[in-house]
């Protein structure tokens, strides 16, 4: 629980979060844009949001592939 709560706090501020050798945890901002409703057949309008993406460490990624650096 004590991890968890510390992200959800830190995104709900809007910071990102860097964990060393793994990854940086950003929080992204989507714009509002249109979007098409099959099962209405309507356009609708799909509201700007903020969302957590994650980008891998490349030491972690050469870590996955075995790929050793000098």
């Amino acid at each position: 629980d004590g991890v968890s709560t510390i992200l959800a706090d830190a995104f709900t501020k809007g910071e990102n979060v860097y964990l060393r050798g793994l990854g940086t945890f950003e929080v992204k901002a989507t714009k509002e844009k249109k979007g098409y409703d099959i099962s209405r057949r309507r356009s609708v309008v799909v509201p700007a949001s903020r969302t957590v993406k994650f980008r891998i460490s490349n030491e972690l990624k050469n870590r996955i592939n075995n790929v050793t650096v000098d």
